[in-house]
């Protein structure tokens, strides 16, 4: 009975009901967080799959080069980094230190690799429209650019798995070394 009559207090009833109510936003700002945290995830999964699609298609523009003197002259799809960054920035106390490092490395590695795709794509735009000894010289330049993009593309997957794989520290101490990546 004793009981009954503390609770029946409109103070304690509202201080209970308060700490409840606060009790459930933690508990959802938790549900929130772990939610993002899963997206960050599979966003690394997708960039994993997205960049063995890209070696595939970089592998077909350097052959058509290579093997048939024949330029593809068509975008790559970018990867999306702004999405990991966004949503990692807003959970930063969920991460150690090496796992952000480990973001920002995956991050920087896709917006290079795009870099170097677009690069690449502006000069076989070029060499398209010149012929003789330049556009031999600037194919060689090319076939090199898509090297560089198979080796890093490569690297990016290798990354992609250590987080997946919860190896954050592997990704920002390997020394990597090209030849370990290249096709």
């Amino acid at each position: 009975m004793c009981i009954i009559n503390f609770l029946d207090n409109s103070s304690i009833s509202a201080f209970i009901g308060a700490l409840c109510a606060f009790f459930l936003v933690v508990l959802n700002d938790r549900r929130r967080d772990n939610k993002k945290l899963k997206i960050i995830r599979n966003e690394i999964k997708i960039t994993s799959d997205h960049a063995k699609n890209k070696v595939e298609t970089v592998k077909m523009n350097r052959s058509a080069i290579q093997d048939h003197n024949q330029l593809i002259i068509a975008p790559i799809l970018k990867f999306n980094p702004s999405i990991i960054r966004q949503l990692s920035v807003q959970i930063l106390d969920k991460f150690t230190q090496e796992q952000r490092q480990a973001l920002d490395a995956i991050c920087y590695t896709m917006e290079s690799i795009d870099g170097l795709l677009d690069s690449a794509l502006k000069r076989a735009e070029h060499i398209s429209k010149i012929e003789g000894v330049e556009r031999n010289q600037l194919c060689d330049q090319l076939i090199i650019d898509y090297n560089d993009a198979i080796v890093n593309l490569n690297r990016l997957i290798e990354m992609s798995n250590d987080f997946s794989s919860k190896h954050y520290k592997d990704i920002i101490t390997k020394q990597y070394v090209r030849s370990e990546y290249e096709e």
